[in-house]
């Protein structure tokens, strides 16, 4: 375990201090600055768009209640390509269960159960900024209780939490699932105090091993399950 003072840090958290959630349905476009590439995104609630219609149909059962979703969609910066892929992630109620739903480039799978209430949880995008306030990355986020965890959709039917932020006494902590493998960064903030850590660790990044309630939300949670669970 390594700790460091960190003096220029991508912040992994636009998540927390985000304005509030635009109307269903309007899109909202972020572009990146240092690639080409920008995102186009749209939440929806029980009137599912189209692509979501198209793309969940199969997963889909009688009685089953859509609470809300995300789809982002991906361009080139200037948004002359033709759509290069997309995300979707949403929660849906069927009966007791809470199920997470997630899609990439419309190949859908039920990424989650009971990971945490349908209806106590709002589905929108999740946007990775930079230090100095530029846009790094787009993708569907999971917003609940002052926590936001970063999830990205993968071909191989797993939905991979990305990065986690929530508050804790007297600031932010946030986690970063990153290359190389095996290695979770965490940022604690506390007004110009920023600490980093580094875990080598294999915690589990699909989020269907978790619940929002074991998920680690404290510094020392992180630092109590690394050592429950040293690295092989």
């Amino acid at each position: 375990m390594k700790k460091t003072m960190a003096k220029l840090l991508a912040v992994f958290v636009t998540m927390l201090c985000a304005a509030a959630c635009a109307a269903a349905d309007e899109a909202r476009t972020y572009a990146a600055a240092h690639v080409d590439q920008s995102w186009v995104c749209s939440t929806f609630g029980a009137e599912m768009n189209d692509d979501a219609r198209d793309a969940f149909a199969a997963l889909l059962q009688d009685g089953d209640s859509v609470t809300g979703g995300v789809q982002v969609d991906i361009y080139n910066r200037d948004g002359t390509s033709g759509r290069l892929g997309s995300f979707m992630l949403m929660a849906v109620k069927r009966g007791e269960d809470a199920l997470l739903m997630a899609a990439r480039s419309g190949k859908a799978f039920v990424a989650a159960v009971n990971f945490l209430p349908a209806d106590e949880c709002e589905i929108k995008e999740a946007v990775t900024h930079a230090y100095d306030g530029d846009v790094l990355h787009v993708s569907p986020g999971i917003y609940a209780e002052g926590k936001v965890w970063k999830v990205i959709p993968y071909r191989e039917g797993i939905a991979v939490i990305d990065s986690f932020v929530c508050g804790i006494d007297g600031g932010t902590m946030e986690l970063a699932f990153g290359k190389p493998e095996d290695r979770v960064e965490m940022i604690v903030r506390r007004g110009e105090d920023v600490q980093v850590t580094d875990f080598d660790c294999e915690l589990p990044k699909d989020i269907a091993a978790w619940t929002a309630q074991t998920f680690p939300d404290a510094p020392e949670d992180m630092e109590a399950w690394v050592a429950e669970h040293p690295k092989e």
